[in-house]
């Protein structure tokens, strides 16, 4: 499973999406309440039609029960329909979201597997013969085989060719750091 950051806040959208449709759930089920009282009254109180003392050792008790059930089925039940298509498009965006992560951590590994090999190809062969190149056009001129002109230009062509390959060192390291982000680490 993927470790990436966004996708636990997708994860969370579809939880909340599903305790929502649950909560909606809930408001259409009888709801039962059972209650215990238990006080004392101090004092005289008539009784029967006639007067009778209390004291405070004497208490009265009692129990009570009760069942709501809901009359009005039609909007609840649109909010549960509502609820459940909430938690279906939480769900489609978290596979939207794992599939556009997924093709882009292929296309980044693609992509660092070309960089790796044109960086292996750079150090082993471009800059090697680069350097080569350089150094017999220096020979070349010092010796007086060529102008001054063909020197600058077998040097422009190293600091191109050197150029090339720390722009394709920084892409590999930058592709390295995208790889890492879309695993989550």
């Amino acid at each position: 499973e993927l470790n990436y950051p966004l996708l636990g806040v997708y994860r969370q959208q579809v939880t909340v999406a599903e305790r929502e449709q649950r909560a909606e759930k809930s408001k259409v089920s009888p709801d039962i309440t059972l209650g215990y009282f238990n006080q004392s009254l101090a004092g005289t109180y008539e009784v029967d039609g006639g007067a009778q003392y209390f004291g405070r050792n004497d208490r009265f008790q009692g129990v009570e029960a009760g069942i709501a059930l809901p009359l009005f089925f039609g909007s609840q039940a649109a909010r549960v329909k509502a609820a459940g298509l909430g938690k279906q498009i939480a769900q489609a965006d978290l596979k939207n979201q794992e599939m556009q992560l997924q093709n882009d951590l292929k296309a980044a590994l693609e992509n660092q597997q070309r960089l790796s090999n044109s960086l292996d190809f750079y150090q082993t062969q471009v800059l090697v013969n680069a350097n080569l190149a350089l150094q017999q056009a220096d020979k070349a001129y010092r010796n007086g085989e060529t102008g001054y002109l063909n020197y600058l230009h077998a040097a422009d062509q190293v600091l191109r060719v050197r150029q090339n390959y720390l722009q394709l060192l920084l892409d590999y390291q930058l592709n390295v750091h995208q790889l890492e982000y879309l695993k989550g680490n």
